[in-house]
């Protein structure tokens, strides 16, 4: 089942947004992402959080659509985006796709990144989506499609990854070790339409700069 989680962040295009909609059999709003959905003419499946940032009115408007409405109390040791997550892992949903995780608020960002490392080690696939910038996390490989002279920046999660190889970039890299304090994946670019990244040892996160 292709799956959906919108989550409280930056979306940038409204019309990207509504055209992809039709791509999931499953929608999840995290909290405030339940307004981008009425805001995009969507009505999801579920909506999970503390409530702190989803307005009073678009409750009303998604309990008189039947929406299932999951309340937890605010004061946790978890965030929306891994609630969301663990809802996922109890349906038995594999492939995840989260919009609204990536934005102007870097820790937002960077949390929602590690949050799902435990999934993706545990069998869920989990990208980051959005008009510009696509995050994937890889343990073993990614084939990635985009076009050429895409940008692509390749960071270890992991204290280090070895056995790494790219294929289809400017930069190819041979069973090479990349480690958290030296970057050395950064900006590099697509000279391929279809590209492979293969990490052997560590977890990596693939961020995809998508030219428009």
């Amino acid at each position: 089942m292709t799956s959906l989680i919108m989550v409280n962040g930056e979306y940038s295009d409204d019309s990207w947004y509504k055209s992809r909609t039709h791509n999931f059999e499953y929608i999840l709003c995290a909290d405030g992402g339940a307004n981008y959905a009425r805001k995009f003419n969507i009505t999801p499946n579920l909506i999970i959080g503390d409530m702190d940032s989803i307005t009073e009115e678009n409750i009303s408007y998604f309990k008189q659509k039947n929406v299932e409405i999951l309340t937890v109390p605010r004061e946790k040791d978890f965030t929306d985006t891994q609630l969301s997550l663990y809802h996922m892992k109890n349906l038995g949903i594999k492939d995840v796709t989260i919009w609204g995780g990536v934005g102007d608020r870097l820790d937002h960002t960077l949390a929602n990144i590690y949050s799902a490392v435990d999934y993706v080690k545990n069998g869920m696939n989990v990208v980051f989506e959005s008009p510009s910038l696509n995050i994937y996390i890889v343990l073993d490989k990614l084939a990635l499609s985009g076009e050429i002279g895409d940008t692509v920046s390749i960071l270890t999660l992991s204290e280090y990854a070895k056995g790494v190889n790219l294929e289809g970039f400017k930069y190819p890299l041979t069973e090479a070790k990349l480690e958290v304090f030296n970057p050395i994946g950064i900006s590099n670019v697509l000279v391929k339409t279809e590209a492979t990244v293969r990490v052997a040892e560590g977890v990596l996160a693939v961020f995809h700069n998508i030219n428009k």
